[in-house]
């Protein structure tokens, strides 16, 4: 397949009247446009898929659900979890993410930002992130651990009667659990 681009904006450049030759669902080559009796797409400005390293998709379907499905909340340190684990792959927001563009996710733990309403509940340690395509396949289920250390996690421990809930003490309890990890 042939996919003839006006204009292909790469990372690094802006390249003209080119063609992006695809085989087996993968990039083969970028050359210059000739003719051709591939099978051939016409688009007059190509851009490559955009990544949205921090989401939430999969894990609330709608702002204001009676559930948490991003952390803990009776354990503020909980490193071991993953979000795999909770990744509801027909939620409705990867669709709307890949026609919006977006050919990957990394999905973490943790919980939505509600406008207008102070119902985050943001933990020290909620667990590990993973990167998805929008097409709902799994690129690396342990990518990162997410861990917060502002005024979030203060806040909601605090109105949860849960230490720690200074600055110092979320770092103190950081720590401890990587030394611990180390060790």
């Amino acid at each position: 397949m042939i996919v003839r681009c006006g204009v292909l904006f790469t990372p690094f450049e802006e390249l003209r009247n080119v063609d992006v030759v695809i085989e087996n669902r993968r990039i083969k080559d970028i050359r210059s446009s000739t003719k051709t009796n591939d099978e051939l797409i016409e688009a007059e400005y190509v851009i490559p898929g955009l990544i949205d390293p921090h989401t939430h998709i999969g894990l609330y379907r709608l702002e204001g659900e009676a559930a948490d499905h991003g952390f803990e909340i009776n354990d503020p340190v909980t490193p071991h979890l993953n979000v795999s684990d909770a990744v509801d792959l027909y939620d409705p927001a990867f669709k709307d993410a890949l026609s919006a563009g977006i050919t990957c996710v990394g999905i973490l733990p943790g919980s939505y930002m509600s406008f207008g309403s102070s119902v985050e509940r943001i933990t020290i340690m909620p667990g590990q992130g993973s990167v998805y395509k929008t097409n709902g396949r799994l690129i690396e289920r342990t990518a990162c651990i997410k861990a917060a250390v502002g005024e979030h996690p203060k806040r909601f421990l605090s109105e949860q009667k849960a230490v720690p809930t200074t600055r110092m003490g979320i770092m103190a309890e950081l720590r401890a659990i990587l030394t611990k990890a180390k060790e």
